[in-house]
């Protein structure tokens, strides 16, 4: 998975490649195809199929 960074679209920079099973914190729920998410002190755009609730 990987995070966007200024925009929520698949044509922004990439600012982190994340692996399956780390947890990010949830901020904003954009739209049904992005989430706006952080991870280590990074704020950024994640595609919502790839993401799964915690347990």
């Amino acid at each position: 998975m990987r995070i966007a960074g200024e925009q929520p679209t698949a044509k922004s920079r990439v600012i982190r490649r994340l692996h399956k099973g780390l947890e990010v914190k949830a901020l904003e729920k954009i739209d049904k195809y992005w989430w706006k998410v952080q991870v280590d002190g990074k704020t950024g755009y994640a595609k919502a199929f790839l993401l799964e609730a915690a347990e």
